[in-house]
């Protein structure tokens, strides 16, 4: 072989030579080395293990999403947002309610008999004023006449 290759002869049926030469024998005992020293066992215990933890991170996620509206702060935000209602107005809204000691923001939302109730009482608690009062008139029909986009 050394001389095939100083002579720049070297074909295929020398290198086919060194690969029969390998015996099987050797090659299963270098394999079997190989996944006992390297790979082992722990990576087929790691990989339930990982898909678990990420299983868990978005069942979390998705139960903490869920249980931010079951607060009522947080569901009249979302009402809020839902009707495209801005900070201004959102902070009247939340003004009325405390004052016409409605026990949840978003009760405002369930019908325009409750909205003008605690309208009024507001205006007569002197909670809002005159021009804060027209502009709760202008919110009802984003809140009763169309369907939230």
């Amino acid at each position: 072989m050394i001389q095939a290759t100083q002579s720049g002869q070297a074909g295929w049926s020398e290198a086919f030579w060194l690969l029969s030469e390998t015996r099987l024998a050797e090659i299963s005992h270098h394999r079997q080395q190989t996944v006992a020293d390297g790979t082992s066992g722990w990576w087929f215990l790691m990989i339930p293990v990982v898909a678990g933890i990420i299983a868990c991170g978005i069942q979390f996620y998705a139960s903490r999403r869920m249980n931010r509206l079951n607060r009522p702060d947080e569901l009249f935000d979302e009402l809020c947002r839902v009707h495209r209602i801005g900070a201004h107005d959102r902070r009247l809204l939340y003004k009325v309610a405390q004052a016409a000691n409605l026990q949840h923001p978003s009760e405002l939302f369930v019908g325009e008999l409750t909205f003008d109730r605690a309208a009024n009482e507001a205006l007569s608690k002197r909670a809002i004023q005159w021009h804060q009062h027209a502009a709760m008139d202008l919110l009802r029909p984003r809140l009763f006449d169309q369907a939230p986009v």
